[in-house]
């Protein structure tokens, strides 16, 4: 599937998921120091996988 941006679009989007890059990595430093959150600091520092992989693709278009 291929979707035209426009740079502004490309932009934006490149900055919200560093945001949200960042967003999931801070949450998740904080859930750990909550020995009852292991669960949720995984899921987090997964779905940051995802962002990060998703913000390098878009970085280089």
């Amino acid at each position: 599937m291929k979707f035209d941006l426009t740079q502004e679009q490309l932009t934006a989007t490149i900055e919200a998921l560093r945001d949200y890059l960042l967003r999931l990595e801070i949450e998740a430093a904080a859930l750990a120091s909550l020995h009852a959150a292991d669960k949720l600091v995984e899921t987090r520092l997964e779905q940051a996988e995802v962002v990060r992989e998703l913000f390098e693709h878009y970085v280089n278009l």
